[in-house]
């Protein structure tokens, strides 16, 4: 593999281990309703959710005024296990907010939905269904589907303008039109459901010794009690910069329902909702025309 082919790796564990913040309102504690079923064609754009990083700057905690008793919190350990546990069970997710772009200093909204089955396999899986759409400040999107190991995408003039690919770009002249990309060049990899959460959780993005020095609370979130796990790293790339705050649920499941990571305004904040019923039907882009090399710089 070339270092052409490893950008969109190595762009990705930046992007995950360095820019994680949540401010999302209303995400639910329970799983939401099953997917829509397939209308054909997937033309139609995931909208991201709107939000306020202002707002959010001030707090990272989602007050409200739970009803009923305040669960006991768990053990952190059995917390993150558990957590970790319901992810690698449900097959499917939904996840919107703001990712920061830490190469560009620049905040994306993102809406990614499908699959997450084999989360805990060591052996990395491309197999599944999911579509993502980013949004960048002040326009221009990004629409992307991956279909196991086939990997497409297609941007609007807006983005073109703002990300200023390179000048020989494939894309600068298939605007609005889906090009299939080389998986192993895919900068689509980082955005799926399916990574955005091995890389964060699974592996190296969590260890037994980063689980060890995360304290847990529980906590008011809307009308609910959540816990919420303070997930340190530890050693030399610990610190309070690479902390990250996850609210789980209290209904024995300890689905992850917010993620939040950094400072404003470079802040990352994901909600995550719909675990098992999310839509995971996506088919393949009718005419796409298939790209030979595509690289991170062509984006």
């Amino acid at each position: 593999m070339t270092a052409r082919d490893d950008a969109p790796r190595r762009r990705a564990s930046l992007l995950l281990a360095g820019a994680v913040a949540l401010s999302v309102s209303g995400c639910a504690l329970l799983p939401g309703q099953a997917p829509p079923s397939s209308s054909g064609e997937p033309v139609e754009t995931l909208t991201p959710t709107p939000t306020d990083d202002a707002t959010a700057s001030s707090s990272t905690s989602p007050s409200g005024d739970p009803t009923g008793p305040k669960p006991q919190t768990p053990d952190p350990v059995a917390l993150a296990d558990d957590m970790r546990t319901y992810m690698d069970a449900a097959s499917s997710v939904t996840i919107r907010g703001t990712l920061h772009d830490t190469e560009r200093d620049m905040q994306m909204k993102i809406h990614a939905e499908g699959s997450t089955a084999g989360l805990a396999q060591q052996v990395t899986s491309d197999a599944g269904i999911s579509r993502t759409t980013l949004e960048l400040p002040g326009g221009g999107t990004m629409e992307s589907i991956v279909v196991g190991w086939d990997h497409y995408l297609r941007v609007d003039q807006q983005w073109i303008d703002t990300r200023k690919p390179k000048l020989d770009s494939p894309l600068r002249k298939r605007v609005g039109a889906w090009v299939k990309v080389p998986r192993q060049q895919s900068p689509v990899e980082q955005y799926k459901p399916h990574r955005l959460l091995k890389s964060s959780f699974f592996g190296v993005g969590l260890t037994p010794e980063d689980v060890r020095r995360s304290p847990a609370s529980t906590v008011p979130m809307g009308d609910e009690w959540a816990y919420l796990l303070q997930l340190n790293k530890a050693g030399k790339e610990g610190g309070n910069d690479q902390q990250r705050q996850v609210w789980l649920s209290t209904d024995g499941n300890a689905a992850l329902l917010k993620m939040t990571y950094g400072t404003y305004p470079a802040r990352t904040t994901l909600s995550f909702s719909d675990w098992g019923s999310s839509r995971e039907n996506w088919k393949a882009p009718a005419g796409a025309r298939t790209l030979k090399e595509f690289g991170d710089e062509d984006l």
